[in-house]
């Protein structure tokens, strides 16, 4: 597996969310941003996939990813198809991007949402996190094929 994310949080993970995206997680094939996707606003990256994925059939993914070869993993949502490949309207293809997350039910989101009024489900520090103690099955979307 050749993926920066996933290296770096082998190498750092500190805390239960990062171990819980590396139980969980899958990688993720970036890719530039298909032309017929419109732009999301920046630093809004679970609302902009939360409501990507509703409209255009896609499967949510939160998990870490990194823009640059130089930055460390940030928290992140996006999109992806049934392929694996990724939908980021919050952040611009480098060619360096990379993406490792969990790909989340809607269900799932929407509960989360209607719990919190929020988008996301791994920070939701609020109610306790949790995501980290319930049955993956809940949250997991099987359904996504990864290469």
């Amino acid at each position: 597996m050749n993926n920066r994310v996933f290296d770096y949080l082998k190498l750092h993970s500190y805390g239960d969310r990062e171990n819980f995206v590396l139980k969980y997680g899958v990688c993720c094939k970036a890719q530039e941003l298909p032309k017929r996707y419109r732009r999301g606003a920046m630093r809004a990256c679970f609302k902009n996939a939360a409501l990507m994925s509703k409209r255009h059939d896609l499967i949510y993914v939160e998990g870490f990813a990194s823009a640059n070869k130089g930055h460390s993993p940030t928290l992140h949502a996006w999109c992806i198809d049934k392929c694996g490949s990724v939908y980021d309207r919050t952040w611009s293809f480098t060619g360096l991007n990379s993406y490792f997350g969990i790909p989340i039910k809607q269900s799932y989101l929407k509960k989360m949402y209607e719990a919190t009024g929020a988008y996301g489900v791994l920070d939701q520090w609020e109610i306790g996190y949790p995501i980290l103690t319930e049955n993956p099955e809940f949250f997991i979307c099987r359904n996504a094929l990864m290469a």
